[in-house]
């Protein structure tokens, strides 16, 4: 199967997978793998642990990293202007915000499935996103 990708796309998985060290094929496999374990785990869950799942999945819109991706090779390449810093620094914060608020349901559904918040991480296969404006 082939899938053509926008370029902004095809950079951000070429960057993701560089820095897990795996190829870009075996990164979006991945994360397609880790979709579907989602959906089929949303589908049978107990609607509280379900809605916990869904609160602490529920991104950024794909235009929101489209631009921010932008912005930060614009900044790698040196060409970034004083407004796209300031919109870089922004994004950055949204992006800071976003995960402070998906905290509270990440131990909520640690104490749920009576785990530590690292071993629910785990399971759920969450990885830090490196932000930096």
């Amino acid at each position: 199967m082939n899938i053509v990708l926008e370029p902004d796309i095809e950079q951000w998985v070429g960057q993701e997978a560089q820095r897990f060290g795996i190829a870009p094929e075996a990164f979006v496999a991945q994360r397609l793998r880790d979709q579907r374990n989602l959906v089929r785990q949303l589908a049978t869950l107990p609607d509280e642990e379900g809605d916990l799942l869904a609160r602490i999945n529920h991104g950024l819109p794909t235009d929101f990293w489209t631009r921010y991706h932008e912005l930060v090779a614009k900044r790698q390449a040196q060409t970034l202007t004083d407004e796209e810093q300031a919109e870089l620094i922004l994004l950055s914060d949204r992006v800071e915000q976003k995960n402070a608020e998906r905290a509270p349901y990440l131990i909520a559904l640690a104490r749920l499935r009576g785990v530590s918040l690292p071993e629910l991480v785990r399971q759920l296969g969450l990885h830090p996103v490196s932000v930096t404006a």
